[in-house]
C-alpha cells in the first residue's frame, strides 16, 4: 500500500476527475452548485445528509394539512371559521400553493439534469474520451426544464382559479390576483409543448391549452362580484377545464416511470451512472492509482450520488394532480366523499413539499 502522503496526493488527485462544475442555470433552476466533500457535523455536510435534508420536511408532511386550515381560519375570523374549513375552501388553498411547490420540484430535476450531463463529460474526458475543453450547458433545454415550460403557466391558471373558488367558498368579495390573462397562458403553453419529452394527442393538447385559458378567464370574469356564484357553482362551470389542464399535464410528465419526462430524466440519470462505473472500473485497473487514490474516487461519487433528488419527485407531482382531479370533481358534485378528497389532495402536496423542502402553508 502507498504511503499515506502519497495516497492523499492521489486522492486530490482524483478529486479532479469528476469535476462538477458551475453550469449555467436554466431559467427555473434556482441552483447549479456543485456538491463537494465536507466534514462530518458541519451544517454545509448536514444539507448534503440526504437523512437529515428529509427530516425536517417529514415534519412539514404531517403539520402541512393542520397548517393550511388555520391559515385559511385565520384569515376570516370566528365567524368565518366553518366555512373556512369546508372541503372547498380547503381546496383552494391547497390549490393556489401547489405552483411554487411543484415549480420546486421541476426545479430540481433540471439541475441534476445539468449535473448528470456534467459529470458525463467529465468522466469521458477523464478515460479519454472526450476532448479537454469542458461545455458546461446543455445542447437544449432539458426534459425537466421544458416541461416546467408547461407546467408553470398551467399552474399559474390553475392558482387565478383557486384564488376566487376560496373566496367564493367563504362567502367573501370576489377579488381576482393579479394575473397575466388567459389568452397569454395558454399560448405559452402551446408554444412550450413542443419542446417536451412527450407525444401528446391533439385533442388532448388542445384541451389542455384551452383549459388553461378558461380557467384563468373564469377568474376575471367574476372579478368585484359581491354576490357571485356559490362555490359549488363555480366548480361545476370549471370541472372540465380543470380536468382537461390537469390530463395535460400529467402526458407531459408522465404517469408511469420511464414515459414522456420521467423517461428522459431516468434516461439521464442511468447514463450518469453508467459513466460512474466505467471511471470506478478504470481505476481499479491502474495498478498506480493505489488503494486511497481508488479510495478517494469512490467516495467523491458517493457524495455526488448523495445529492441526486429523488427519483420520486415528478411522479408526486403526478400523484398532486390526480389527487387535485378526483378532489374538484367531488366539489363540483357535491359529493358526500369531498372532505376524504380533498384531505388525500393536502396529503399529496405535503407529500411533495417534503420531497422539495418547500412550506406550502407559508403561500397563503
Amino acid at each position: 500500500m502507498a504511503a499515506p502522503a502519497a495516497d492523499a496526493a492521489q486522492a486530490s488527485e482524483l478529486h479532479s476527475l469528476t469535476p462538477a462544475g458551475s453550469g449555467a442555470p436554466g431559467p427555473r433552476t434556482p441552483s447549479s452548485s456543485p456538491i463537494v466533500l465536507l466534514p462530518s457535523g458541519s451544517p454545509a455536510a448536514a444539507a448534503q445528509d440526504p437523512e437529515h435534508a428529509m427530516r425536517q420536511p417529514r415534519r412539514l408532511a404531517l403539520l402541512l394539512p393542520l397548517a393550511l386550515g388555520a391559515a385559511a381560519c385565520a384569515s376570516f375570523g370566528r365567524d368565518g371559521a366553518e366555512l373556512a374549513a369546508s372541503p372547498a375552501a380547503r381546496f383552494a388553498a391547497a390549490l393556489e400553493a401547489s405552483d411554487p411547490v411543484a415549480d420546486a420540484g421541476v426545479a430540481m430535476m433540471d439541475d441534476f439534469e445539468r449535473r448528470a450531463l456534467r459529470e458525463e463529460r467529465a468522466v469521458a474526458f477523464a478515460i479519454g474520451r472526450a476532448p479537454a475543453a469542458p461545455q458546461t450547458a446543455l445542447p437544449g433545454p432539458g426534459a425537466a426544464e421544458a416541461a416546467g415550460e408547461v407546467i408553470g403557466p398551467a399552474f399559474t391558471a390553475l392558482g387565478d382559479y383557486a384564488h376566487v373558488l376560496g373566496q367564493a367558498a367563504t362567502g367573501t368579495v370576489l377579488e381576482a390576483r393579479p394575473s397575466m390573462g388567459g389568452e397569454v397562458l395558454a399560448q405559452a403553453v402551446a408554444q412550450a409543448l413542443p419542446a417536451t419529452q412527450a407525444s401528446v394527442p391533439p385533442a388532448l393538447r388542445e384541451a389542455g391549452v384551452a383549459g388553461v385559458a378558461a380557467l384563468a378567464r373564469l377568474a376575471q370574469r367574476v372579478d368585484g362580484r359581491r354576490s357571485g356564484p356559490s362555490a359549488q357553482d363555480l366548480a361545476r362551470e370549471a370541472q372540465p377545464h380543470l380536468q382537461a389542464v390537469g390530463a395535460l399535464l400529467i402526458a407531459v410528465i408522465g404517469r408511469e416511470t420511464g414515459q414522456a419526462t420521467r423517461g428522459a430524466i431516468q434516461a439521464r440519470r442511468a447514463a450518469m451512472e453508467a459513466a460512474h462505473a466505467r471511471l470506478l472500473e478504470a481505476a481499479r485497473r491502474d495498478g498506480g492509482l493505489g488503494a486511497g487514490g481508488r479510495y478517494a474516487l469512490f467516495h467523491q461519487i458517493a457524495a455526488i450520488r448523495d445529492g441526486d433528488p429523488l427519483p420520486g419527485t415528478m411522479a408526486a407531482i403526478v400523484s398532486l394532480l390526480s389527487a387535485m382531479e378526483e378532489a374538484h370533481a367531488a366539489i363540483a358534485a357535491g359529493d358526500a366523499t369531498a372532505e376524504a378528497k380533498v384531505a388525500g389532495f393536502e396529503a399529496a402536496l405535503a407529500a411533495l413539499s417534503a420531497l422539495t423542502g418547500q412550506d406550502a402553508a407559508e403561500q397563503q
